[in-house]
């Protein structure tokens, strides 16, 4: 049995009449063996190894002959060469460290992968996982421009979304439901790993009618909110009066807390309509607090941005007249300062608090996934409409609240 090309077959030898390399400085694990296996069962064996035809050891090709044993192959192709043991030595250091030396031109490398993901072929023949070809198309993405303004937010929407509604918006997922409740969390992942959470708790705001909005409340809420998820970046906005309940939760959960940025908004006359005056103050930006848990992945940062998003009216829809802002929702974003944090993550984003869908549209402009939960069954409207006028694609239904998995 084996998978060798035509023209190599002339070169067919026994598998067991070579051996591998025992100091082969080159080591093949597992993972190796296994890139190694479905490229061999795919395209077939396109390349002889080299073999010491004095001692029968292999040169070059010591993973690829181990791979082949595992597949059951009988046979395979092998070029041998009168080598002395220096040059033995030499030649197989120098086949590894040859490769070594070569580089990828990422950006080139992801145009061919993008063209190549058409659906037809199996993007794990190229030896890139899915995560890998996730972060490549990430790293080297270019911020796309939407059908409609990013700051937009549909005042008329449609009534569709019903509690337990899980829905499919390109690559991302709705779940119209409770962060607080993990059942919830399980259905919208699916199965799958967050990288990153950015939200913006509804929270602190002096705002009537939202739900749980006491401090004597706020700290259990919190603690059921934050998951407990190994290597992960978890960034919050935060009301200056409030964020230490948020610390004490996330301290609960073993984030380690890393960073307090700013977004200060001034000369915003909407700030003047929701702040709390205090002692002569009046509250014109909001904190944003940076934790992780474990070893998160980093995106590689060439040029440094201010820690301190400083949001000049007019600068975006987000300063229209603050009735009408309000009633959009209450603690509506500028989306350029999300897309920025959300830059400065890498994977899956997951936001537990929707709201008007910043975060989605944040990353549908950066070529990102982000699953999100929002409680309200109206703004779920609202977040599916946005997405659906910003790209022009229709959302998809998965299933409803009866449906417990995808």
């Amino acid at each position: 049995m084996h998978n060798v090309i035509e023209s190599l077959q002339p070169l067919l030898r026994d598998i067991d009449s070579v051996k591998p390399d025992p100091h082969n400085a080159r080591l093949h694990p597992q993972p190796n063996l296994e890139a190694i296996k479905p490229s061999l069962e795919t395209y077939g064996q396109r390349k002889p190894i080299v073999v010491s035809s004095r001692t029968g050891i292999i040169e070059a090709g010591n993973g690829l002959w181990q791979a082949a044993k595992e597949l059951g192959w009988g046979q395979i192709a092998a070029v041998m060469v009168e080598d002395n043991p220096e040059t033995a030595t030499g030649y197989s250091i120098m086949d590894n460290q040859s490769a070594l030396l070569a580089d990828w031109d990422l950006p080139v490398l992801k145009d061919i992968l993008q063209e190549l993901d058409t659906g037809a072929f199996d993007m794990n023949l190229t030896g890139f996982d899915e995560k890998a070809i996730e972060d490549l198309m990430t790293q080297f993405h270019v911020p796309g421009e939407g059908l409609t303004d990013d700051d937009e937010i549909p005042e008329q929407v449609e009534t569709i979304c019903k509690k337990g509604d899980l829905w499919q918006l390109g690559s991302h997922r709705l779940l119209c439901g409770d962060a607080t409740k993990r059942e919830d969390v399980k259905r919208l992942m699916g199965g799958e790993k967050m990288d990153a959470v950015i939200t913006d708790p509804p929270y602190g705001i002096g705002r009537e009618g939202i739900p749980n909005d006491e401090e004597s409340n706020l700290g259990q809420l919190f603690n059921d909110l934050i998951l407990p998820n190994d290597d992960c970046i978890l960034i919050a906005f935060q009301s200056p009066r409030l964020f230490p309940l948020w610390l004490d939760a996330i301290a609960n959960k073993q984030y380690q807390f890393g960073r307090a940025l700013w977004w200060v908004e001034p000369f915003s006359p909407r700030a003047r309509t929701r702040a709390y005056p205090w002692h002569g103050w009046y509250m014109q930006g909001e904190i944003i607090l940076v934790a992780t848990k474990g070893k998160p992945v980093w995106p590689n940062w060439k040029e440094h941005v201010p820690d301190t998003y400083i949001h000049e009216f007019g600068d975006s829809r987000v300063h229209e007249n603050p009735v009408t802002f309000e009633r959009k929702h209450p603690t509506l974003k500028p989306l350029w300062i999300v897309q920025s944090l959300v830059e400065h993550t890498k994977g899956l984003v997951y936001d537990p608090f929707g709201g008007s869908g910043s975060t989605m549209i944040a990353c549908e402009k950066l070529g990102r996934r982000c699953f999100m939960i929002e409680i309200d069954e109206h703004y779920c409207d609202v977040i599916i409409q946005r997405w659906q006028n910003y790209t022009g694609k229709e959302a998809d239904k998965l299933c409803s609240r009866s449906c417990q998995s995808l």
